[in-house]
Order: C-alpha cells, then sequence, then structure tokens
C-alpha cells in the first residue's frame, strides 16, 4: 500500500513538470568579439556598450547590451526572434567604451550582419576623435 501510494504521488508530480522549449529555428543567434587595438586593460569602472542598428533608419536600434569590463576583447552574443528581423534592413554591429561618461573608444566602420548571412563578426573599436 505505502509503496503504491509513493508511485502514485511521484507519476503525478512528474506529469505536473512541464518542460517548454523555443524552436531554434525561431531564433537570430548574433555574437562575437569586441576589441580595440593595442588596448586589454580598461580603467575601472568602464563600460562596454554592443548595438545592432539598421543604418538605413537613423536611430533604429535592434538591440543593445551594456556591461562592466576590465579587459578587451570581450564576447557579446545576442539572441534575437526571427520575427523581430527586417528582410529590407540593413543591419550592423556597433560598440563603444566609455568611463565616467567619457567616450574612450567607438566604432568608425560597418561591421555587417544578419541579412548578409553573417551572424558571428569581430568588431574592432578605435579611440574616440
Amino acid at each position: 500500500m505505502y509503496r503504491a501510494i509513493t508511485m502514485l504521488l511521484a507519476v503525478l508530480m512528474l506529469s505536473a513538470c512541464v518542460t517548454v522549449n523555443d524552436p531554434e529555428e525561431d531564433k537570430i543567434n548574433v555574437g562575437g568579439m569586441v576589441g580595440a587595438q593595442g588596448v586589454s586593460n580598461l580603467p575601472v569602472g568602464s563600460v562596454v556598450t554592443v548595438a545592432i542598428i539598421d543604418v538605413k533608419q537613423r536611430g533604429a536600434i535592434l538591440a543593445q547590451k551594456r556591461f562592466s569590463v576590465a579587459k578587451l576583447p570581450t564576447m557579446f552574443k545576442f539572441q534575437l526572434p526571427a520575427e523581430a528581423i527586417n528582410k529590407e534592413a540593413d543591419y550592423v554591429v556597433v560598440s563603444l567604451v566609455k568611463n565616467n561618461d567619457r567616450l574612450l573608444f567607438q566604432t568608425y566602420q560597418r561591421f555587417p550582419v544578419i541579412n548578409n548571412g553573417e551572424t558571428m563578426v569581430q568588431v574592432t573599436m578605435e579611440r574616440a576623435r
């Protein structure tokens, strides 16, 4: 009797567990490394911002991440819903490093992603001009 009740409880508990996974084909993963030539250590309190923007539309940011970092290069990754992607857009990755609201480094060239088939990119920043 005790064994039957234990088994029944175990079956009920397992049936209550539900795992929901989004299909991977519904996600677009974009990632890579962001760095600056000749620079590895950053001042304490430095913050990196990495964004995917549409250069055809002023101010159109598809995704953006901001995080504290002490060294470059550093990795980044975005996981985007496929329905958020505009096939007509010209997406590029841009980045910058600030320390106490002072711009230290930023990208001055384009690093295209997504609609050109690229999902991994190496972003190189330059000293702020």
